[in-house]
């Protein structure tokens, strides 16, 4: 079967099921390929709106300090009420982050079950595929985080020699390592000449 027919038969499939549109919403939430997203933003020169900058700042706050617990401490005695609604906040804000977090999981679980249920032309509906999206959450999450870890593995190894040679001075090696990884396509940086 070509991709033209996969993306005709699916286009057909949430024509006629709309409801599917919900589950697939949130099941795009997740993300999928954005960790090369993050290498191509760590490539980009503006070093401000990388990861790992912005968690450098966040650590420099001093949010992980030692000294945090006494100005809980410090808070609870001296503003009771203002130390309450930041953990209040901060309270909801990580409910928000979990449900989000179950409700991805569980969409694409039922999103993958009605999708194999129309293609064999078994009964489905919204209830029923909400119904195994919940029961198959945890092998749903498992199978994301393992992707994650396997893709940040391969992308962290692919990237080791070409780092290494950067800092090394290595233009050409890196520029060659960089056209293999490429396959073809144009560079996104300019084509620099050893100095």
């Amino acid at each position: 079967m070509f991709y033209r027919d996969i993306l005709g038969q699916a286009w057909k499939n949430t024509w006629r099921n709309k409801y599917l549109w919900f589950f697939g919403l949130f099941a795009a939430l997740l993300g999928n390929g954005g960790e090369i997203g993050l290498i191509f933003r760590g490539l980009n020169a503006d070093t401000g709106n990388g990861f790992l900058f912005r968690f450098k700042e966040f650590v420099s706050t001093g949010i992980f300090s030692k000294e945090i617990f006494a100005n809980i401490a410090y808070l609870a005695t001296e503003a009771p009420f203002s130390l309450f609604m930041v953990m209040a906040v901060l309270f909801i804000f990580l409910l928000l982050v979990l449900f989000m977090l179950w409700l991805i999981m569980v969409s694409q679980g039922a999103l993958i079950h009605n999708a194999v249920r129309i293609s064999t032309g078994k009964k489905h509906d919204f209830k029923d595929g909400l119904e195994m999206g919940i029961k198959k959450f945890w092998p749903v999450f498992f199978l994301n985080v393992s992707l994650k870890i396997i893709i940040f593995a391969v992308l962290a190894l692919i990237s080791v020699p070409i780092i290494t040679a950067l800092s090394k001075g290595l233009f050409s090696l890196s520029l060659n390592f960089s056209l293999i990884l490429s396959l073809g396509d144009k560079p996104s940086w300019p084509i620099c000449a050893k100095p």
